[in-house]
């Protein structure tokens, strides 16, 4: 199975709506699990995505991206941002330099 998620941005100013794409999760916007059913490693996925459609999902991941979400959701609770330690603007602007350097 494949994951494929939107990376989201910043919202304009008076939107109201709590959407949102992979770069904006939050704590309560995913849960992990060891062991679902016959898989190991899922992350469930819950949120309102593009035009407030609800996004369910769980996918089996590598137990090594598994443990790194963890590692990102320690010391956390509702309301915090999953990947406070990203730089989204950072990673955006890397990927398209390098995409046009080809």
């Amino acid at each position: 199975m494949q994951l494929a998620l939107r990376a989201g941005n910043e919202k304009d100013e008076g939107e109201t709506a709590d959407t949102v794409g992979c770069c904006s999760l939050r704590w309560e916007h995913i849960k992990l699990h060891e062991q679902m059913g016959e898989k190991e490693y899922v992350v469930e996925f819950d949120f309102l995505g593009k035009d407030s459609i609800r996004y369910y999902n769980c996918v089996a991941v590598e137990k090594r991206v598994f443990k790194n979400l963890q590692l990102f959701m320690q010391n956390k609770s509702e309301g915090d941002d999953l990947f406070d330690r990203l730089n989204v603007r950072n990673i955006i602007h890397s990927f398209y330099a390098s995409a046009t350097n080809i």
